[in-house]
């Protein structure tokens, strides 16, 4: 792929700013895991953080490493900002971030969300159907297979009707709906829902009042957007990095007839190729990190994928182990910070792999060129052209 101005991405580090250095930046890790483990990028204003302990202490430590900043709004250039991310729990710390979390956690516990198993399954293989259903043994698992699902679990566990789930997966800029229309629905819909109020995740966190407190209507919009629009890239992403591994390293067969376990290998496709690369705090504290003074109200990049790559924390690191335990990846956060989302996506994935390597064989990669993400956060690709047989 030819590099040029309009490649690069804008708040990353130079050497992985380019197409060629997203899909690999591992040998920039291990470099600055050696020579510099913290260190100030003045061009960016901010420090790098790449060891894993340091990395796990800027996640976990949140009275010194604050989630409090401003952050980008999740719209499209030409678009309204729609979420603000300040006002979400991500962007929150104590006692606000417990306030907010305590009042969805329940219902986003595995043993809430395995109800839901048989809808996952069900609309996974439905569409794996629209894929498979003209014969084609060549498409993008990107987007023909794995873009549209998480959208639909997510509107199905917030009890979106069947007939308005579409809106969920075609919204965003160039799509068939804008952020601005996502929003007026589901609007309209927590208003319906605290009128009247049916079985499901939504009407339950609308009239949740654990403590005494209650969600007002903005909050309850911004965390349906939020799981929406942040959530969904990131399984995506996990989705497309696993079956590139499991491609990429023969071990399709292998997954499919349980020879490898494939809720551990997924635990493995979380540390060798998370989906999140960097998390971002700002210090509340001046805080000496691995010999480094870090002043308050300095900027800090804690680097999660440099951090499952350090062989001090991973045995053989660069190694793709899919039977690898324990597995103390980083890939959904730590401490208070723990994604919220974490047991969705995990369900997500069992399911999704599961139907997926289970109606079709001899899965392979068509492309050797493959097109990254061009993102400063996410780690992943565009697209991911596969050849397949159906048994």
């Amino acid at each position: 792929m030819e590099e040029t101005d309009e490649t690069h991405i804008k708040h990353v580090p130079d050497p992985i700013s380019t197409p060629q250095g997203q899909l690999n930046p591992y040998p920039w890790y291990r470099q600055m895991r050696e020579e510099a483990p913290v260190r100030y990028d003045s061009e960016r204003d901010c420090w790098d953080v790449f060891g894993y302990d340091a990395v796990k202490r800027v996640a976990t430590d949140f009275e010194t490493f604050s989630s409090e900043f401003d952050a980008t709004p999740i719209a499209g250039p030409d678009e309204e900002r729609v979420i603000d991310l300040g006002e979400t729990m991500i962007r929150r710390d104590p006692p606000e971030h417990e306030r907010l979390r305590g009042i969805v956690d329940e219902y986003f516990r595995p043993g809430a969300l395995r109800e839901f198993n048989e809808e996952f399954e069900q609309l996974t293989n439905e569409q794996l159907d629209r894929v498979l259903e003209d014969g084609e043994s060549e498409f993008d698992f990107v987007r023909e297979f794995a873009s549209p699902i998480p959208s639909r679990v997510i509107a199905e566990i917030l009890g979106v009707p069947p007939e308005n789930q579409e809106l969920f997966v075609k919204v965003g800029p160039g799509s068939e709906y804008s952020q601005r229309e996502l929003k007026s629905y589901i609007t309209e819909l927590i208003r319906e829902r605290t009128e009247n109020p049916t079985d499901d995740i939504l009407s339950e966190v609308i009239h949740a009042e654990p403590d005494g407190y209650k969600m007002t209507e903005e909050e309850i919009y911004q965390f349906c957007a939020l799981l929406l629009l942040a959530g969904s890239q990131t399984t995506i992403t996990l989705l497309t990095n696993a079956v590139w591994l499991f491609a990429e390293h023969d071990i399709v067969s292998e997954i499919r007839d349980g020879v490898i376990d494939h809720e551990t290998a997924i635990e493995e496709v979380l540390r060798y190729r998370p989906p999140v690369h960097r998390i971002r705090r700002v210090a509340t504290e001046a805080v000496d990190l691995d010999g480094v003074t870090i002043q308050a109200g300095d900027r800090v990049a804690a680097w999660i994928g440099s951090a499952h790559r350090d062989p001090r924390a991973f045995e053989k690191p660069a190694t793709f182990d899919p039977s690898r335990a324990p597995n103390p990846h980083l890939a959904f956060g730590s401490g208070i910070h723990f994604c919220l989302g974490a047991p969705l996506a995990r369900i997500e994935a069992n399911i999704v792999l599961s139907v997926f390597l289970d109606r079709v064989s001899d899965v392979r990669l068509a492309t050797d060129d493959f097109e990254p993400i061009m993102n400063s956060t996410m780690y992943g690709l565009r697209s991911l052209p596969l050849s397949v047989r159906t048994p």
